[in-house]
């Protein structure tokens, strides 16, 4: 099996620098990432952080597509909490017709009020549609460092992205919850009003 490699770029500013500087630089490293092989390249998103430039990923997402041919390119991640789901979808669907399988939308529940985020993720999820010529729907994540939400993108069927370097000592367990988990163990608040419906699996008889 071939190891595939990816980079998560935060745009740092560097000392004495502009945030100017760091958007450029990270394009650059992409460019420089597809050269090199890696297989995919995803932004960060940061608000009021004087260390980073990155607080729109959806365009550096745009920017970073046009400026390369074969990289995988996404957000790591958009957070959801603060924005409407619909609008979410809508700009990651237009990413995804003109980079056709290309985009990954990984959405995170950090920045706001966390309790309806399954609803708001199971609500893009929808909202992305279905493939059809000439599109591809960007491929989801979910963004987490801990068991719940492991455990919500296995509800969801979606890919999971645990951040390590927040939690290093609950990885083994947030990848458990998320293999372990499945479509017949969605929580209840994962139903979206746009149609999804989750089976509740029947207790085995007892032998």
């Amino acid at each position: 099996m071939t190891l595939r490699l990816s980079i998560l770029d935060q745009s740092p500013i560097p000392a004495s620098g502009a945030p100017a500087e760091a958007l450029i630089a990270t394009l650059q490293l992409a460019r420089s990432a597809e050269c090199l092989g890696y297989h995919r390249f995803w932004v960060a998103e940061h608000h009021g952080a004087v260390g980073f430039a990155g607080t729109a990923p959806e365009i550096m997402v745009a920017s970073l597509l046009e400026n390369t041919r074969r990289l995988r390119i996404g957000s790591g991640g958009v957070l959801l909490p603060r924005y409407e789901p619909r609008k979410v979808a809508e700009v990651f669907r237009v990413l995804g017709a003109l980079h056709p399988g290309r985009v990954d939308l990984g959405i995170g529940r950090a920045g706001g009020i966390a309790r309806d985020f399954p609803r708001r993720s199971a609500d893009v999820i929808d909202l992305l549609g279905k493939p059809y010529p000439g599109y591809i729907p960007p491929t989801v994540w979910l963004l987490g460092a801990g068991s719940g939400s492991a455990r919500l993108a296995g509800a969801l069927g979606t890919r999971y992205a645990f951040a390590h370097f927040l939690s290093p000592q609950l990885s083994t367990a947030a990848l458990d919850a998320f293999h372990g988990s499945g479509r017949l163990h969605a929580p209840p608040e994962a139903h979206s009003r746009y149609g999804w419906r989750w089976r509740t699996p029947k207790p085995r008889p007892k032998s």
